[in-house]
């Protein structure tokens, strides 16, 4: 199941509803509860799934709510089943009333963005950083990634955001065409420019094959082709005699 969906983790032992939440990717959210959380976590919900973790028991997932079209929708159905299943009696560990929270709009990003535009961090400030994210403080401490899910998040076909997108027509004729250039003419200084780089590309291939010899003047400055090889070469630039 994909999309937004309200669901609530049920205790197996007592069939008892225990959180409910707001995911707005299908099952992947639902699905971290069934791992154990992270010792800093201090939320009610984190210490119920510790104390469930320590005891072996494995959460229950239940989907109570999909289909919505917007982030509103679901946030105000998250608040709908929040409310009824506290006047139904459940013992919820929810710490609030539920919806989406946190979220600015676009005009709050904007202004946000704009204040940090340009800003560089210090050399101190990115060491805390780091330090703050290494080892068990990390999310994704110890955390393995399906590899079907990996793929299933590959954005290719239909899952790329540009598919079946077609560019404007003002966009496609700036875009180059096979034989679009058929005609046109060079200039006499780009017809020098390229002889005289294939020239040098082409005596420098015959340096470090051995099959030139590199003149006596041009030993002074001479520079290996290929780090790794060091065979002898030599460029254009540094030539104080340049090559026939």
């Amino acid at each position: 199941m994909t999309g937004r969906l309200i669901y609530a983790l049920v205790d197996p032992r007592a069939g008892q509803i225990r959180y409910v939440g707001l995911s707005l990717r299908g099952m992947d959210r639902p699905r971290v509860h069934l791992r154990r959380p992270l010792d800093r976590d201090r939320t009610h919900r984190a210490n119920l799934l510790r104390h469930w973790s320590s005891l072996g028991v494995v959460p229950e997932i239940q989907v109570l709510d999909s289909g919505f079209l917007t982030d509103e929708e679901a946030s105000q159905a998250e608040r709908y089943w929040i409310s009824l299943l506290r006047i139904a009696g459940c013992d919820l560990v929810n710490h609030t009333d539920g919806g989406i929270r946190g979220r600015p709009d676009a005009a709050t990003r904007k202004k946000i963005g704009d204040s940090n535009r340009g800003k560089t961090r210090t050399d101190e400030s990115r060491a805390r950083i780091k330090i703050s994210k290494m080892g068990e403080k990390n999310p994704s401490y110890g955390v393995r990634q399906d590899p079907a899910k990996v793929a299933a998040r590959t954005c290719v076909g239909e899952r790329n955001g540009m598919w079946g997108r077609q560019p404007a027509p003002e966009t496609a004729a700036t875009r180059f065409k096979p034989g679009h250039n058929l005609g046109g003419t060079w200039t006499v200084e780009q017809r020098t420019k390229l002889s005289g780089d294939n020239h040098w590309r082409r005596r420098n291939k015959e340096v470090a094959a051995g099959h030139a010899k590199v003149p006596a003047a041009c030993k002074i400055r001479a520079r290996p082709v290929c780090s790794s090889c060091k065979q002898p070469g030599h460029y254009r630039t540094t030539c104080p005699n340049p090559c026939p």
